[in-house]
């Protein structure tokens, strides 16, 4: 299975769903591709968002890891969850990584206005510590020999996935969601 691990508003339900389209949809109110409600991609990130904040973080590793045992057949996977991913978890297939930090605000104003529903959240500021903080994953994933399959944000919005994605996916991909997404943002 292909782990996508992005940063918030960065493409990577895009970039999942074009490798793997079960359970997912189109919205076209948010102009975004999201997990179906119910489904085991929506439910476990839901539930190691809850338990982020209710147990220590090796109680939620291993309970995400005993999930995982038990997931649907899925091709490919999204998280933000670099963390887990880089340093508890690394035996899945494939991990492909979505580099925003060359168009960072782009994310975040997207993200922002993904959540513009929710009235307590605000973007945070766009610091040199927020693009060091996300360039300092990627780094550890390529230090660690963990992948070095990376796709930068800016190349994504130039039209250029499905091209990169050919290069490490063997199945067909699901193009014309990425079309529509490209159009949604007028790209």
């Amino acid at each position: 299975m292909h782990i996508i691990l992005y940063h918030p508003g960065a493409a990577g339900e895009l970039v999942t769903s074009m490798i793997d389209a079960v359970d997912y949809h189109l919205d076209s109110t948010a102009k975004t591709i999201a997990p179906d409600f119910g489904c085991f991609r929506r439910k476990i990130t839901e539930d190691t968002n809850l338990n982020y904040k209710n147990f220590p973080i090796s109680v939620v590793w291993e309970k995400r890891r005993e999930a995982f045992k038990n997931r649907p057949n899925y091709r490919a996977f999204s998280s933000h969850d670099f963390e887990y991913f880089l340093n508890f978890d690394t035996s899945f297939t494939s991990y492909i990584l979505i580099d925003n930090t060359n168009c960072i605000d782009w994310a975040i104003k997207r993200f922002t206005e993904l959540l513009s529903k929710n009235e307590t959240y605000t973007s945070p500021p766009i610091t040199e510590e927020l693009v060091n903080r996300q360039k300092n994953y990627i780094n550890l994933a390529l230090e660690k020999n963990i992948t070095d399959k990376v796709i930068k944000l800016e190349d994504i919005r130039r039209g250029k996935l499905v091209d990169i994605l050919k290069q490490w996916i063997d199945t067909p991909l699901h193009t014309d969601w990425y079309e529509q997404w490209l159009e949604w943002h007028g790209l």
